[in-house]
């Protein structure tokens, strides 16, 4: 007897990892497991119902509903029924105490992302609008690398990433449990439902399976995915690396007032040999002594709002002494 296709689109969840990886196998059934962002899921769902199996949101699906077809039949499987969405961390040197802190700082966080969702929630909650913040739209790993050196404030992210973020020193300065509850489950194509119901019974079943070999496997499962989250953040960051070290712009980072990386183009513009040249130098000891008050009032005012002042020329002085315009 041939077997029949099915495709699942999901998030990477602990629940239904057994289908992914084979541990759970579908009778009767070529299962293709499609492991997408939530939001790509969603709107390939929504717009082309492009696959058998999905899962979607209570508040998407209920909005299916209104209108003169339902195209999709909700199945008794929650992919994401326990709070597990983290919140948003913040680095020890933002000056942020409390979410009201917020206000000018700069927020990383995906896009359409649950980590989206809570950063407009915990805005809204404390009064403030998007455009009170600086947000930057990132994935995961992107962000990891910008939180680690300096370039955002703040990181509204979700479980896996969670303990990466703490590893990192973050502190949580608003909980998403305290914003909103979240459920999540499956729905079938329409479609589906009418020519493939024996195979999407079979398929509940091994999802429900997947699940319980999850719970009853903690350590297994962490194993796993505290490995593949470690290697999605590795690419995502030598992807930053790059990009920074490649840069034909001067990129530097600093704390209380000393060089701590250089890329290669800030590097030939103070005509050092090599990073080491200038790492742990007073950034002050480069600037010209016509601007050495201006910048030390900038440098003040970052340190004490974590807000850059407006752009302008100045004068620097290289390693070689010459004295340069930027």
């Amino acid at each position: 007897m041939s077997r029949l296709h099915l495709t699942f689109a999901c998030g990477d969840y602990d629940r239904t990892r057994a289908l992914e990886d084979g541990s759970a196998r579908p009778d009767g059934i070529d299962l293709t497991y499609l492991r997408l962002p939530v939001e790509e899921t969603f709107f390939r769902m929504l717009r082309h119902r492009e696959f058998d199996v999905a899962e979607m949101s209570l508040s998407t699906y209920v909005a299916t509903l209104d209108g003169d077809t339902r195209p999709f039949v909700a199945l008794p499987v929650f992919t994401s029924r326990m709070f597990r969405h983290g919140g948003i961390y913040i680095n020890a040197n933002a000056g942020i105490s409390a979410p009201s802190d917020l206000r000018g700082k700069r927020i990383a966080t995906t896009r359409g992302s649950i980590g989206h969702y809570l950063l407009l929630r915990v805005l809204e909650a404390n009064h403030l609008k998007s455009v009170d913040v600086q947000i930057s739209f990132l994935s995961p790993g992107d962000t990891k690398a910008a939180f680690d050196s300096g370039s955002i404030d703040a990181w509204s992210t979700w479980t896996p990433y969670v303990p990466t973020a703490l590893a990192g020193g973050a502190r949580i300065v608003a909980d998403g449990a305290n914003y909103f509850n979240y459920n999540a489950f499956d729905v079938a194509n329409a479609q589906s439902v009418v020519t493939k119901r024996t195979l999407l019974a079979d398929f509940l079943r091994r999802e429900t399976a997947a699940y319980i070999w999850a719970k009853s496997h903690p350590s297994d499962y962490a194993q796993v995915l505290a490995k593949e989250t470690e290697e999605a953040l590795k690419e995502s960051e030598e992807r930053y690396r790059q990009l920074v070290e490649l840069s034909p712009d001067a990129i530097i980072v600093h704390s209380e007032g000393k060089f701590t990386y250089l890329n290669p183009a800030a590097q030939k513009l103070w005509a050092a040999s090599c990073a080491e040249d200038l790492i742990g130098t007073p950034v002050l000891d480069l600037v010209h002594p016509d601007y050495r008050d201006v910048v030390k009032k900038r440098l003040a005012q970052l340190e004490q709002f974590g807000q850059p002042g407006p752009l302008m020329e100045e004068k620097s002085i290289r390693l070689d002494g010459q004295v340069i315009y930027r």
